[in-house]
């Protein structure tokens, strides 16, 4: 399964390394500017992204370069994958994984949104 998905939005990207790490944890793991499509817009959401994570102490940047970044979940990242997703009897990132079809982003933007919204 691949689990780096989404490259175009902060919501797809967000979900896309949240799975990653929570995949490999407690490993860290790499994201290199290769894997989401040499593009500089893509670049600065990739790099945005994990700024926006690590700031709000889900991840740990443990080193980057110029083509790529590693990383790893926090506790708090670990905690708040693993609690009960709002409306739902899974776990916020069992819902992350699963989210398919045409309720994919409307899933990912109301998990996504509550985490960042602290609800």
């Amino acid at each position: 399964m691949e689990f780096v998905q989404g490259k175009d939005s902060f919501n797809e990207m967000a979900t896309g390394i949240l799975v990653k790490l929570f995949a490999g944890y407690p490993s860290h793991s790499e994201f290199d500017y290769s894997d989401w499509g040499w593009n500089d817009e893509r670049s600065e959401l990739l790099r945005n992204t994990l700024f926006a994570l690590r700031d709000m102490g889900y991840i740990q940047i443990i080193s980057s370069t110029d083509m790529d970044y590693a990383a790893k979940l926090t506790p708090l990242g670990v905690s708040v994958l693993t609690q009960k997703a709002p409306t739902s009897g899974d776990t916020i990132i069992n819902v992350l994984k699963s989210a398919a079809g045409e309720t994919r982003s409307a899933v990912i933007g109301a998990v996504i949104g509550w985490i960042f919204g602290g609800k």
